[in-house]
């Protein structure tokens, strides 16, 4: 599936979570035409992240925030007028609390970023019926670490907290009006949204709506 999609829509990155493959088995299941990856497996029974980049885009690993998280990626690219994008992939298992400190950190060394992943955070305000403590934090996060238009929240919804595709439908239309901006600095044309799981009736309303935010997420890919 992901083979077929990378080579029909070119994505120029893709954030990868939960792999659930070793390192041996990464560098072969990673290994897509015309794409480069760096990953950080853990084993085949869970975890694991992945970052994909189309061949051509330069870029170099950034490893000064794996302090915070064994389970973090980050690369840095150079952007116009000598700014940089930072895109990081994190995988947060569902039993660790989120990292207030990692998301403060980013906040105020990164001027331009993307912050994607598996953040297991379930909180009523995006349709789950029960709460954990990572909603708490993350609600913290995203209210005292705002800035602007460069904060976008990774936030995926579980269909199965849903009784209807109304709500479904209802629910994700407020979440998307409220994570992408339309007044993102740091990409000047719209981007399509690509919705990978194309076969989610929950998802299929939603599989060409344009924002000008790039976004890498679980479910939302870059194209």
């Amino acid at each position: 599936l992901l083979a077929n999609f990378l080579a029909q829509k070119c994505p120029d990155i893709v954030l990868l979570n939960e792999l659930k493959i070793d390192l041996s088995e990464a560098n072969i299941y990673l290994d897509f035409n015309n794409y480069q990856f760096i990953t950080k497996p853990r084993n085949k029974y869970g975890g694991g992240v992945a970052i994909l980049i189309k061949e051509g885009i330069e870029f170099i690993q950034d490893f000064s925030y794996e302090e915070f998280n064994s389970e973090l990626l980050c690369i840095k690219m150079n952007l116009r007028k000598n700014s940089e994008l930072f895109v990081f992939s994190l995988y947060n298992p569902p039993n660790v609390l989120l990292n207030f400190e990692f998301f403060k950190t980013v906040n105020k060394k990164c001027r331009n970023y993307i912050l994607g992943g598996d953040l297991n955070a379930r909180t009523k305000q995006i349709g789950w019926v029960g709460e954990n403590e990572n909603s708490i934090m993350l609600e913290r996060i995203i209210n005292e670490t705002k800035k602007g238009s460069n904060l976008i929240p990774n936030l995926i919804l579980n269909e199965n907290e849903f009784k209807t595709n109304e709500e479904k439908g209802k629910c994700f239309e407020e979440l998307l009006s409220s994570i992408f901006s339309p007044n993102s600095d740091l990409i000047d044309s719209e981007k399509d949204i690509e919705i990978l799981n194309s076969n989610s009736d929950f998802f299929r309303n939603y599989n060409h709506s344009n924002f000008n935010d790039p976004i890498c997420l679980n479910e939302l890919i870059m194209a």
